[in-house]
């Protein structure tokens, strides 16, 4: 869930901000990530990691079907983050330079080769970004604690569901 002023996939619930909290642009895994192996720990981010730069490349170029693929069919939390690109756009802006920052607490490998991820993330940065050039940086985000569940799909990962 990230969130970025309006810009939010997850409604953001009480976070727990770990003192170890990345900044800067830093991630993190949790040392011995509870319920998996340094390596499904490590794929897992790199999995999560995926996703927050193929959402991102969506935000940039206002791709409406992108970022519902990013999402499964019929999911809350996709429906939530189209209706958020939707009103970046009907502004006449696009969402550049999506940066966050996140810290993975534990992994769970899911039935479907995919992953059940607790991570706290925040938006780091953003600039809302209007044709005639003029940008507005956009707030960082508060820390939120959520649940995210991956799955692969041919173009990368997908997310099933997040909750805060």
């Amino acid at each position: 869930m990230l969130a970025v002023g309006a810009l939010v996939v997850v409604r953001p619930g009480p976070a727990a901000v770990p003192p170890t909290a990345p900044t800067g642009g830093s991630s993190a895994v949790a040392p011995a990530a509870a319920g998996a192996s340094a390596p499904a720990a490590v794929a897992a981010e790199a999995a999560l990691d995926g996703w927050y730069a193929d959402r991102a490349r969506a935000y940039a170029a206002g791709d409406r079907a992108s970022l519902a693929a990013l999402h499964a069919p019929g999911s809350a939390v996709g429906r939530r983050d189209l209706r958020v690109l939707e009103r970046y756009l009907a502004r006449g802006l696009r969402v550049r330079g999506l940066r966050v920052d996140r810290r993975v607490l534990s992994v769970r490998p899911t039935s479907a080769a995919g992953w059940r991820v607790v991570v706290v993330d925040r938006t780091r940065r953003a600039t809302a970004v209007h044709p005639s050039g003029r940008t507005w940086r956009l707030p960082r985000g508060p820390w939120v604690r959520r649940t995210m569940v991956l799955e692969p799909v041919a173009a990368g990962w997908r997310l099933v569901s997040a909750t805060p």
